[in-house]
């Protein structure tokens, strides 16, 4: 049996984290991958939603993006109501939210940067329901 040769390895820099590349701003179909729920500061709930685009030159690209359960007739709430009806989710009159339901939904993100902790990300703002092109 022959002797296979050594070799010099470095792993210096293997615990610092990969930089992702970053999506110039467009729309894209995205389907949602997690979600966790949150507290904010004015002790609503919110979700932070991790979508995959799925489809195209970005295709598995991750995103992160939050939801917040804003109470019926609080400002902002006619937002929470645009997501679920966005993913298809029921948004009218009195109902159930499952956010459970949520994993797998698609629709369409408007995708931008912004910087946080000194380093761009992707993030998404608006949504939109998904659309399937005809062939």
């Amino acid at each position: 049996m022959e002797l296979l040769e050594t070799f010099e390895y470095d792993a210096t820099d293997m615990n610092k984290p990969m930089d992702r590349p970053i999506i110039p701003p467009c729309r894209l179909n995205v389907i949602i991958r997690s979600v966790d729920k949150k507290i904010s500061k004015k002790n609503n709930t919110y979700y932070s939603v991790k979508v995959e685009v799925d489809e195209g030159e970005y295709l598995g690209a991750k995103i992160w993006g939050n939801v917040t359960a804003i109470p019926a007739g609080e400002k902002g709430a006619g937002m929470f109501i645009h997501w679920l009806k966005s993913i298809g989710e029921p948004f009218e009159g009195k109902f159930t939210v499952n956010p459970n339901s949520w994993i797998g939904r698609r629709f369409v993100a408007d995708i931008s940067d912004e910087e946080y902790e000194g380093k761009k990300k992707n993030v998404y703002k608006a949504v939109s329901l998904y659309e399937v092109v005809p062939f």
